[in-house]
């Protein structure tokens, strides 16, 4: 028979009587699994969960439900607990509430109208949870998007550079096992934002390799800054801010193995950043690979011995892919450009090493149905692109097809 509740609720006691009990009592109305000690219920959870309603005895052999609570809440803490025990004394509810944060504490017997209500409560208590959970995330995602294509309409060289750290430190924190990969990555993405404050004139001598002078470099360095200003109000990104605000330093002499807790894993993204965008400066000037890894060893310590480690295997932009001459309709999402994209008044629309988005896409055919930007475009593609995607453009330099463009300035 169908539950009303089809919601999975585990039910947790070492007594396998009560259990049926509550499953014959219960069944029409939810969907129970049942475990007779903490340590199965664990079980459970990791192979079967998470579940949205726990409900946990306390006195069990071994792991007791103040434990097993308290141990769901640090791995599965969207999980709404409850407490249902014969112990009701002032001191198990307290230290259940404070330990496990449970929801709700009920004592044994409990009448089936109540029981049945406080599960109906918390299920809707955990939909609400849920809910707001996605909302959040998909602000987040907005929030990150919008200013993303932002920097790229009005920087195209800053998001250039910052798409292709992003690339980098996505590898760097992929080999290096960190947990919450998407704050390492969305700092890449976002540390170039504040340069939506700094004139052009100095981001293009940043792009070319030209030394600022002290006036000019005072100005640039506080892009970190404009950007923690703009980040810091936006939900969940507080970590991601301050990694970017220490993108010049000063860091503690620690080791990037060390970082542990959440002040630790930003001053190790910040550590990532600044290697990282050190390293795409010397590999755009065309320093090669390995001479921008002993460049950057070179600088009597100044980059962490460890992420210039991971550095040595990343992959750089385009690497494995083919090379492809195509018209603007003929783009697609994951394609990489190999050149830089002017209009014919010779204004940067988009840095070469920048991934196609969607976005990038619709404004690249708005210039051209402008007539501001002419020909085919020069592009690599994965293998596993070509392999969806149908690319009849003949490959660059294949016999009279020489690339389009070559001279685009």
């Amino acid at each position: 028979m169908n539950p009303a509740n089809p919601e999975p609720i585990l039910l947790v006691d070492d007594s396998p009587e009560l259990l049926q009990a509550l499953m014959r009592q219960h069944r029409k109305s939810f969907n129970l699994v049942i475990a007779e000690s903490g340590e199965e219920a664990v079980r459970l959870f990791a192979e079967k969960g998470p579940f949205p309603v726990v409900v946990s005895d306390f006195q069990m052999p071994g792991m007791n439900g103040i434990t097993f609570l308290g141990k769901v809440r640090e791995q599965w803490p969207d999980t709404i607990r409850i407490m249902l025990t014969g112990q009701a004394d002032v001191d198990v509810a307290v230290n259940a509430v404070n330990q496990g944060r449970i929801y709700r504490f009920l004592s044994k017997p409990c009448e089936k109208e109540l029981f049945e209500s406080v599960l109906n409560e918390a299920l809707e208590q955990h939909r609400l949870k849920q809910a707001e959970k996605v909302l959040l995330e998909q602000t987040v995602r907005g929030s990150i998007q919008v200013l993303a294509d932002i920097l790229a309409i009005v920087n195209p060289a800053a998001f250039g550079r910052a798409t292709r750290v992003t690339g980098y430190v996505a590898q760097i924190v992929k080999r290096m096992g960190l947990e919450n990969p998407w704050m390492f990555e969305t700092a890449a993405l976002l540390c170039q934002i504040g340069c939506v404050a700094i004139p052009g004139e100095i981001i293009d001598m940043v792009a070319a390799g030209e030394e600022l002078p002290a006036a000019q470099r005072d100005i640039y360095r506080g892009h970190p800054a404009i950007a923690r200003r703009l980040l810091v109000n936006i939900p969940r990104l507080e970590p991601v801010a301050e990694m970017v605000a220490r993108l010049f330093g000063p860091w503690p002499d620690r080791g990037a193995g060390e970082a542990k807790g959440t002040g630790d894993a930003v001053l190790l993204g910040s550590r990532i950043l600044s290697a990282a965008l050190a390293f795409d400066d010397l590999i755009v000037r065309g320093t090669g690979k390995e001479g921008a890894l002993v460049a950057l060893r070179g600088e009597a310590g100044l980059y962490d011995p460890q992420v210039l480690a991971e550095l040595e295997h990343v992959d750089l932009p385009g690497q494995g892919s083919t090379l492809h001459v195509l018209p603007v309709d003929e783009l697609r999402v994951g394609m990489v450009l190999d050149e830089d994209l002017r209009n014919t008044g010779n204004m940067l629309l988009v840095a070469k090493g920048q991934e196609v988005s969607q976005s990038m896409l619709e404004r690249l055919k708005n210039y051209e149905r402008m007539g501001s930007l002419e020909g085919p475009v020069r592009v690599r593609v994965s293998a596993s692109l070509c392999e969806t995607e149908l690319v009849k453009r003949p490959m660059a330099g294949a016999g009279s097809n020489a690339v389009p463009g070559a001279g685009r300035r």
